[in-house]
């Protein structure tokens, strides 16, 4: 597993964005459980609209939090993905 890219250097007046995805994490909703692990669920449409809503977001920054929040979500379930693989394959330690 190749380690995570590097943080990038957000633009001035950027670190809103990045701020909105720490505080969205902690309402994922996770599926599965059983005989396998949970697999985290996509942040919900509903959700990011609800936190815009709370920061009083124009129709234009809405737009911009919808499409981040989407990437970055959509990267963080991959590297997510990867790490529950990883983790599957290690050989257990004997008890």
């Amino acid at each position: 597993m190749e380690p995570p890219p590097e943080a990038p250097e957000l633009e001035e007046g950027n670190s809103w964005l990045w701020r909105a995805w720490a505080d969205l994490q902690g309402s994922r909703a996770y599926a599965g459980g059983g005989m396998g692990p949970l697999l985290p669920l996509p942040l919900s449409f509903a959700t990011v609209d609800d936190y815009a809503d709370r920061l009083g977001c124009d129709q234009d920054a809405r737009q911009t939090l919808h499409e981040v929040i989407r990437a970055l979500d959509r990267e963080w379930r991959r590297l997510d993905r990867e790490r529950s693989a990883a983790a599957a394959n290690q050989p257990k330690e004997p008890t």
